[in-house]
């Protein structure tokens, strides 16, 4: 077990045919409190794998404080919102590719960026990272 003080994960059961579908939320500030932690990222992966062996097993990324310091400075600097949206969106799909990497994934950019493509995806794996 995994502990990080003040950490809120949802996890959410669907029974399946062959399992079930476990979906995950890690937050940015779980990932990267200030900034990544190798060895937390290692043992979570490690988790995660663990979980995927009797699970399908998808796990969406959110932003933190990094993503949120980037929108404030952002907005500070007039830019839209759309932009201060996309802007957020890089920064979880960059906290799900340093996840990646902690999974031993050899393509960064091996990543569902829809729900369709996450669902597709977890066809033929049982462990699927997004942001």
């Amino acid at each position: 077990m995994i502990h990080r003080p003040n950490v809120l994960v949802l996890i959410r059961l669907v029974p399946l045919h062959l399992m079930e579908t476990v979906v995950v939320s890690l937050g940015g500030s779980v990932l990267a409190p200030g900034q990544p932690d190798a060895a937390f990222l290692r043992k979570l992966a490690a988790e995660l794998k663990a979980i995927a062996a009797t699970h399908r097993l998808f796990v969406v990324t959110g932003g933190g404080g990094i993503a949120r310091a980037y929108i404030e400075a952002g907005r500070t600097l007039g830019a839209p919102e759309p932009f201060l949206d996309r802007l957020g969106i890089k920064v979880t799909r960059m906290n799900a590719r340093i996840l990646l990497a902690a999974l031993g994934a050899v393509d960064a950019d091996d990543m569902p960026h829809t729900v369709a493509d996450a669902v597709a995806a977890g066809s033929d794996r049982t462990l699927v990272v997004m942001g």
